[in-house]
């Protein structure tokens, strides 16, 4: 429910030049004024990096999915690694970072009453006492989902850390890309020789 109010308040047209950050790191959302976007509460100073995560879902037709695997994967709100899409309630999510956070929910430190839990807070880490996953704002109660998302969040410090050398690149390394500007291929969030042909 508060995922929903903080993404329903990010739709309210804010004053010009007014900062919407606590509002956009709740809903994954954009802050116009900073120029920053938030995913899982981490902060991405690149419009570029924010719009290619593509932190919401979008509603699909399931009849038009071609893919054997797209079709099983939203009967199931799994994920498909062929098309690099997953689902959750009739959603497509476009990246795994985005597919795992919608399978969290956004807390807040104040919501978190155990000392473990609220030390993981803006980075990861599970508490065994408490069956609980923290991967930046988002909490899990699931440790395979917890551990998919961790490694999608740490792929996603990297990407904003590698922002300084190459925008292009770090963006590269987020989708397992070519980063034009460079030349450089990307698969896992290392960059890669490019294979002659």
């Amino acid at each position: 429910m508060l995922a929903w109010l903080a993404c329903l308040a990010m739709m309210q047209p804010a004053p010009a030049g007014e900062c919407r950050c606590p509002q956009a790191r709740r809903a994954h959302g954009w802050c116009d004024a900073c120029r920053v976007g938030y995913v899982a509460g981490h902060r991405i100073p690149s419009q570029l990096m924010y719009e290619v995560l593509d932190a919401h879902g979008h509603e699909i037709d399931a009849q038009r999915l071609t893919c054997e695997t797209c079709r099983k994967a939203i009967a199931e709100d799994g994920y498909c690694s062929t098309c690099r899409m997953g689902f959750i309630g009739g959603q497509a999510y476009l990246s795994r970072l985005t597919y795992y956070v919608a399978r969290g929910s956004v807390v807040e430190p104040a919501e978190l009453s155990c000392s473990a839990c609220r030390a993981h807070y803006s980075s990861t880490g599970w508490c065994a006492a408490c069956g609980v996953g923290i991967v930046g704002n988002v909490r899990y109660r699931n440790l395979t989902d917890f551990e998919a998302a961790a490694g999608e969040y740490r792929r996603l410090v990297a990407a904003v850390a590698r922002l300084a050398e190459c925008e292009k690149c770090a963006v590269a390394s987020l989708t397992d890309g070519l980063c034009t500007k460079c030349g450089k291929a990307f698969r896992n969030g290392r960059s890669q020789p490019i294979r002659a042909r």
